[in-house]
């Protein structure tokens, strides 16, 4: 598949949070593919990367401690969309 004319090379997370959206908002994900000039898979894993993230969101907010990890006063670590597609790199 080749990319779309004026398709970026490089995704940012705001622009995957937005492709993203669009297909938890009913869009086609083989149109969202075709305009961005991803593949549907590449999609699907962004998807799946942005739901991840914010399982683990709320996850701790139900713990009581949203970002902080237990006992260190800092930022945890383990955060999933520090390593996953959606970081910037």
């Amino acid at each position: 598949m080749q990319r779309e004319e004026g398709a970026p090379k490089r995704f940012w997370a705001r622009h995957k949070t937005q492709a993203v959206l669009r297909q938890l908002r009913g869009e086609d994900i083989d149109l969202v593919s075709r305009e961005l000039g991803v593949t549907a898979a590449t999609l699907s894993q962004w998807r799946d990367t942005f739901l991840e993230a914010g399982e683990w969101v709320s996850s701790r907010y139900r713990q009581g401690n949203p970002l902080k990890s237990a006992g260190s006063g800092r930022k945890s670590a383990s955060r999933p969309w520090k390593t996953s597609c959606f970081a910037r790199r």
